[in-house]
């Protein structure tokens, strides 16, 4: 929230405020004290498994700045009361909407609401900064806080509105009050509790109520529901589809899955263009014409629209694609409808390949009420017609599916118990049932908690031939959240410019982010980075087709395996460049590499003054073909003027290195000098002009001269500098987690550890943690000597290291944690809210990139969205 003073909340809400107290400005509202921040106003939003005015006393404890509450409590700041804390959310949110006039676009439909926001998103942040929806955020909770983070940096935003019953969405939809709305279509969602396509479909025209009045209406005209949507004069409707409707603007057609891709053309008044969506199933040509519909409403151009449609990232768990050891996987899991679950096992079919089996994991489809029997026995038979050779479904309508593949070749198993469910499932994988060139969709809604199966399928592909045993999952666990990796590698691209790819850093194990997980997200760049030869391999694994760029010169015996393997090599001296072009010759190939250049690092690298004779030696190698030219910046993260120079000065002799080297060898493609602070340190930027005979046009921005970057450690929302915060949002992608094994209750002056370095001064509650410094945690963030020690997160809560850490286990001291704490129960060793890396790192006394790439080996990777 910006500018918003506290008697703006009270009046807002319409509550009355407790005792008196002096006005002041209120950053944020907060109903979790889990995340809540110092000087946040603290809204008690009752829940159906706690009561929220327990919690009263911690987010007091926390610096909650004020308290909103339906109920008369006790507390030291000041308290407005209201009659209903949601209504009184929504009032506040409504009013906070009212200071902005920039566009807004509220989503919903029955299936595909946030892949078709995203995909806005990616539309018109081609021309302005947009604010979307986090995560799923777009029911009654989620939506009123959405709003309440707009500013006025912002050019636009997308939100997305959810609902289960009827009224639902009206609400929202007021609360919003969108300048845009869009309904992608009318399906069986949440048929047993609206009983009927017809009551849905007046359920979904709801967010008409609040459109603005003149207003634009986006509609789906492939659904025979909103085809037959006529304007009331308030509102203006725009349709498109794949088929001949009269008052369509786009229209689809040629629609062609291509592997991950589909294909498919577009026509509108006086335009026409070929386009390929980074996406697999037909069903997401509609949410693109959806998107590019927005898009043009608000002043983006149909080609910018649709050629920035073609550099989507799709939303996680929704049809997004992973490749784990040849095997496709698509992620569809975030919850399921009967026309969702039918367009998954469409994706499913376009990437089945020669040789190579379909494989559907499926789960219940929920809130389908008396619909269930049929839809499931529905959902049987399609998988049978459309020839898919093996499904494995979980739920209570187990047997429904089953009748329905009867009479075909589908082999399937089918339960509604999830012990057996994941033991047939291991069996069927440890046996060789799935391979390299198969496909596999994962499907099912949320209830049935799909991810686990995918987490589970995940490791045993990777463990498969490798290990004697199945290796159980750890319960220390480093969350990666994909969807914050993906917002913060748009954010960088951004910054970086159209003209400038991105080559991810996925080295360190991606930056202990895990490879596995990390690479699929970077799937289409053209070139992934690592260390060295072990980390190429291990990525090769995970994506059998990547570019993979070994960033420093490997050991020189190394050369024959990265032929083999058609590794791209960095080379930094002519004796390796000549035993790799050796090996290269015998083997009658040619080996792509990058040359990187010292221009002060002191490193690695050819001395900046002698590129021209590297590059005319160079030449001479005709098995290699130089495609890039690199450097190191030593300080572009540091922004004092002495190392601003410096990197001045770096720059200006990699430029001169570049045009030796070019006269020496001719054109090299790819020309990188910026890691991720660099991206944003204008010093590491020179341009082209667009006049000086380069190819463009003179209303194109600059090309720049570094036309490659390499992000790294800013892709996982962390900054090298504090000054980068105003440079970039980014989103912390990682949570480390483990849980508690023991709680007990020790007297005063109780030793607790090795060496007896810490004596209880009181009696306390100690819980004891399952992890260690074998997990990658710093022994330092408990020492006697520190002028600070570590924290771990319980129920939300700084709990303090005691005694010190051991190879395994830490115990921190309960003793003043709010709430039930039990044994079993989660505890984070970062959350990026109450505990950051920053101050790990601190109290270690070393940087953020060594905190995250030291988490080993035995800490489980768990994606999360």
């Amino acid at each position: 929230m910006k500018n918003t003073k506290f008697s703006d909340i009270i009046a807002a809400a319409q509550g009355k405020i407790s005792g008196s107290y002096s006005d002041f400005e209120v950053t944020a509202l907060s109903r979790d004290t889990r995340t809540l921040q110092q000087g946040d106003v603290f809204i008690a939003l009752p829940g159906s498994n706690y009561n929220v005015y327990d919690f009263i006393s911690v987010a007091e404890q926390k610096g909650a700045s004020a308290i909103i509450s339906s109920q008369k409590v006790e507390c030291k700041v000041p308290l407005v009361l209201v009659d209903d804390t949601y209504t009184a959310l929504h009032k506040i949110a409504a009013w906070y909407r009212s200071k902005f006039t920039f566009p807004i676009i509220c989503v919903t439909g029955s299936t595909g609401k946030t892949t078709t926001r995203s995909m806005i998103n990616t539309v018109l942040a081609s021309k302005y900064k947009v604010y979307q929806t986090a995560k799923n955020y777009n029911n009654h909770i989620g939506l009123p806080f959405s709003l309440l983070e707009l500013d006025e940096s912002y050019d636009a935003a997308v939100l997305e509105i959810g609902m289960n019953h009827t009224g639902e969405i009206e609400q929202l939809s007021k609360t919003a009050k969108p300048d845009i709305a869009v309904i992608t279509n009318i399906g069986k969602a949440h048929i047993g509790n609206l009983g009927s396509r017809e009551n849905i479909f007046k359920a979904k025209m709801e967010v008409a109520a609040g459109l603005k009045h003149g207003g634009t209406l986006v509609l789906n005209s492939d659904d025979d529901m909103l085809a037959t949507v006529k304007s009331n004069g308030s509102f203006n409707l725009l349709f498109a589809g794949t088929t001949d409707f009269a008052q369509n603007k786009f229209t689809a057609s040629s629609i062609k899955p291509n592997g991950f891709y589909t294909d498919f053309c577009v026509k509108g008044a006086e335009f026409e263009k070929t386009v390929t969506l980074p996406l697999a199933g037909s069903h997401n040509v509609n949410n693109a014409l959806l998107a590019a519909l927005c898009g043009t409403a608000v002043g983006v151009s149909a080609d910018a629209a649709f050629a920035a449609l073609g550099g989507f990232a799709s939303s996680s768990m929704r049809t997004e694609v992973s490749q784990i050891r040849g095997v496709k996987i698509i992620k569809d899991y975030y919850n399921a409808s009967p026309e969702s679950a039918a367009a998954g096992l469409q994706s499913l079919q376009s990437l089945k390949t020669a040789g190579g089996k379909t494989i559907a994991v499926l789960g219940q489809i929920g809130e389908l009420g008396s619909f269930a029997q049929a839809e499931h026995l529905a959902l049987g038979k399609l998988c049978g017609a459309l020839g898919v050779d093996y499904v494995f479904f979980i739920g209570e309508n187990h047997t429904d599916v089953f009748d329905g593949l009867s009479g075909f070749q589908t082999q399937a198993f089918c339960t509604d118990d999830r012990t057996s469910f994941l033991r047939y499932l291991a069996d069927f994988i440890k046996k060789g049932g799935v391979a390299p060139g198969d496909a596999m969709l994962i499907k099912g809604s949320r209830a049935a908690h799909m991810e686990d199966f995918f987490e589970n399928i995940k490791n045993l592909l990777n463990s498969y031939g490798c290990a004697a045993v199945e290796i159980p999952q750890s319960p220390t666990r480093l969350y990666v959240d994909i969807s914050a990796v993906k917002h913060n590698f748009a954010q960088i691209q951004l910054a970086a410019g159209a003209n400038t790819q991105l080559m991810p850093m996925v080295k360190a194990n991606a930056y202990g982010c895990g490879a596995e997980v990390i690479a699929n997200i970077f799937r289409d760049c053209s070139r992934l980075a690592v260390a060295d030869i072990k980390e190429a391999a291990l990525l090769k694994n995970v994506l059998p087709g990547a570019g993979i760029v070994i960033i420093y010169q490997p050991y020189i015996n190394d050369c024959e395996e990265i032929v083999l393997q058609n590794y791209i090599p960095a080379v930094s001296n002519l004796d390796f460049a000549k035993k790799l072009n050796k090996i290269a010759a015998l083997h009658n190939t040619t080996v792509r590499v990058h040359v990187e250049v010292d221009t002060g690092f002191c490193r690695l690298g050819v001395d900046f003054d002698k590129c021209g004779e590297f590059f005319a030696e160079l030449g001479k190698l005709k098995n290699l073909s130089c495609e890039g030219i690199f450097m190191h910046y030593s300080s572009a993260d540091v922004f004092d003027d002495s190392d601003s120079e410096f990197t001045q000065l770096q720059t200006d002799r990699f430029l001169a290195a570049i045009t030796a080297a070019e006269n020496a060898y001719g054109f090299i493609k790819f020309k990188h000098a910026c890691a991720s602070a660099a991206i944003f340190n204008p010093v590491c930027k020179p341009y082209l002009n667009p006049s000086e005979g380069d190819g463009t046009s003179a209303e194109n921005l600059a090309k720049p001269v570094f036309n490659m970057a390499r992000p790294g450690y800013m892709i996982y929302g962390y900054y090298p500098h504090p000054a980068l915060k105003k440079a970039v949002d980014l989103k912390p992608a990682l949570k480390f987690v483990s849980v508690i094994l023991q709680i007990k209750e020790v007297p005063l002056g109780s030793p607790i550890g090795y060496g007896r370095k810490f004596v209880t001064a009181r009696k306390s509650k100690i819980a004891t943690v399952a992890v260690g410094y074998s997990d990658g945690l710093r022994r330092r963030l408990f020492d006697p000597e520190n002028a600070q020690n570590g924290c771990f997160a319980v129920n939300g809560q700084r709990a303090p290291i005691v005694g010190r850490i051991s190879m395994d286990l830490t115990a921190v001291d309960i003793t003043d944690i709010a709430g039930q704490v039990n044994v079993g129960d989660e505890v984070a060793i970062f959350d990026n809210s109450n505990i950051t890396i920053e101050e790990i790192a601190n109290i270690c006394g070393t940087i953020g990139y060594e905190i995250i790439a030291q988490l080993q080996g035995n800490v489980d990777r768990v994606e999360v969205f």
